[in-house]
């Protein structure tokens, strides 16, 4: 979209850019509301869903690499260390 963009911005021809803005306004009004109602999809975000060790151990490592320090911040700022779901 800002690529698109030449002389002059034209946020009716930037759609997600407009989306982001409203977005990012709404937020900023309510931030505990989208705070308490984002937590709500935490376990079945993919963060929560890791390989199992005895079939992929590369991978799993991957996640545990990837994830544990977003957990622990959850757990850190929220009090409740996300669930993890093993499987493929």
């Amino acid at each position: 979209e800002w690529d698109a963009q030449k002389k002059y911005l034209q946020p009716a021809q930037m759609p997600l850019m407009t989306m982001t803005c409203t977005a990012l306004d709404q937020v900023s009004m309510h931030p505990i509301n989208y705070q308490e109602q984002s937590l709500n999809y935490l376990t079945t975000d993919t963060t929560c869903f890791w390989a199992d060790p005895t079939e992929d151990r590369v991978l799993h490592r991957r996640q545990q690499q990837a994830w544990d320090d977003l957990h622990e911040f959850v757990e850190e700022h929220f009090g409740n260390k996300p669930s993890i779901a093993m499987g493929a």
